[in-house]
């Protein structure tokens, strides 16, 4: 399960960085493209990185009597 979500989010993240290079790239120039789109990556890892904290824990185990 990891190492599928690890290959997954490497996959879709540099997809992601070339596909925003190629629409800013008649904005920005070649360079300014390249930093703008890495930029955007950069900020969106950070928001996954802070929405980390809101994904619940799992449940605590209590201990249950074996009679009665």
């Amino acid at each position: 399960m990891w190492n599928g979500a690890v290959t997954g989010g490497n996959v879709l993240g540099s997809l992601l960085t070339g596909l925003l290079v190629q629409y800013y790239v008649p904005v920005y120039g070649q360079v300014g493209a390249l930093e703008h789109a890495l930029l955007i990556i950069l900020i969106l890892a950070f928001i996954s990185g802070a929405l980390w904290v809101a994904v619940p824990g799992p449940p605590k185990r209590s201990r249950v009597p074996l009679f009665g």
